[in-house]
């Protein structure tokens, strides 16, 4: 954990490889595939999707396919994947650098945006739709909404997704899930490459 001292960690790990935290000469849409920190952010993401849909699955013993893509619930995966990001930032380019800095100020945003304005316009949603329930089938609303909503459809109604934000053990449990993974990574690569 040195990086966490403002210390410049560099692996030994040649920059031919695929997965390493170190640059890489690769550009354009294929540099992508050999950038260590992205590669760390998409499997913290996919590592927590996986999570959810498992939790999902004891909690409601169904299968519920959305949850591998879908925003809400535990852990995190918008947490784990930023601070993912960030982690593998850090431990690349050191924690003084400015790219740290813009990384750990959009980890800092997408974490106050799924705990604050995420979460209540999910709750605003179990409202309205609690209000959308009650209409009747013939009420201008229903008519509207059917026409074009991208909402949810329940008993012939357009419904509003209402897993949107996170609670904040939501966002630590992803935010832990993401550190981890990015410790991980860098030290799993350290030890087989020298």
């Amino acid at each position: 954990m040195r990086f966490l001292l403002d210390e410049r960690i560099r692996s030994p790990i040649s920059n031919s490889s695929a997965l390493n935290l170190e640059s890489s000469s690769e550009s354009g849409l294929v540099g992508l595939f050999h950038n260590g920190p992205f590669l760390v952010a998409v499997l913290c993401f996919a590592v927590s999707q996986i999570i959810k849909f498992i939790l999902n699955y004891f909690e409601t013993k169904e299968l519920h396919w959305e949850r591998l893509w879908g925003s809400g619930g535990m852990p995190s995966a918008h947490s784990a994947f930023v601070v993912g990001l960030t982690t593998a930032v850090g431990i690349r380019e050191g924690t003084s650098s400015s790219l740290f800095a813009v990384a750990l100020v959009l980890t800092l945003i997408v974490q106050y945006d799924a705990v604050g304005v995420r979460l209540h316009a999910g709750h605003q949603a179990v409202a309205l739709n609690a209000i959308i329930s009650e209409l009747p089938q013939s009420h201008p609303l229903l008519q509207a909404a059917a026409s074009g909503s991208n909402g949810n459809a329940e008993n012939g109604r357009m419904m509003l997704r209402e897993k949107l934000g996170h609670t904040p053990q939501q966002v630590i449990v992803g935010s832990v899930l993401g550190f981890v993974i990015a410790v991980l990574f860098h030290s799993i690569l350290s030890v087989s490459k020298g």
